[in-house]
């Protein structure tokens, strides 16, 4: 966690959280809480972190009233997963907040909880659980397929194949290849 100075907020970016001076890493801070549920995500998600959490956060915040950004499903999904972990660490009692200690549904608010009723309450339980993002199929062959790509792009680029240096010592012998200079044999 680091301290950037200013009052800009937050960002996560795997077990690293940048904030302004009001970020202390202790669970009763308002934006410590938030951002914890956004080191979750990546916890949980890896690599697909930046692009199923981190950058659609990024760009929904810049686009959206800082109200309207709290409801967004990567903002809402994060308070759920902190909410949780909290309240798993410290007790029902966290999900009430009293004297400023506990969570701070005010700044971090999740969708159709009632805060009012208890942690464990059945309105609660569905609120947390339609406020976590779950992971679809789309998500998988997407990130896999962009993952797949950037990755053996560079090992596997055109001039490694096989063909490409077989045929370069006789360019000309069988045509000459679009790809720079090596051969294809057909």
């Amino acid at each position: 966690m680091q301290n950037a100075g200013g009052l800009w907020g937050a960002f996560t970016l795997g077990s690293y959280i940048l904030g302004d001076n009001t970020l202390r890493a202790d669970p009763n801070n308002t934006l410590f809480q938030h951002e914890y549920g956004h080191y979750l995500q990546s916890q949980s998600y890896g690599f697909i972190y930046l692009p199923k959490f981190a950058i659609p956060s990024l760009y929904d915040a810049m686009r959206s009233s800082p109200s309207e950004h709290d409801y967004y499903k990567v903002e809402q999904d994060a308070n759920a997963r902190a909410l949780s972990f909290f309240v798993g660490n410290y007790g029902n009692a966290f999900a009430k907040r009293t004297n400023e200690k506990g969570w701070n549904h005010d700044f971090n608010p999740i969708k159709n909880y009632n805060w009012s009723q208890d942690y464990n309450s059945v309105t609660n339980q569905s609120a947390i659980k339609n406020a976590k993002m779950g992971l679809t199929g789309l998500d998988i062959f997407g990130y896999a397929l962009s993952f797949a790509t950037f990755y053996t792009f560079p090992t596997y680029s055109i001039m490694s194949f096989p063909w490409y240096w077989a045929g370069a010592a006789t360019v000309g012998s069988y045509g000459a290849s679009a790809f720079g200079g090596g051969a294809i044999y057909y």
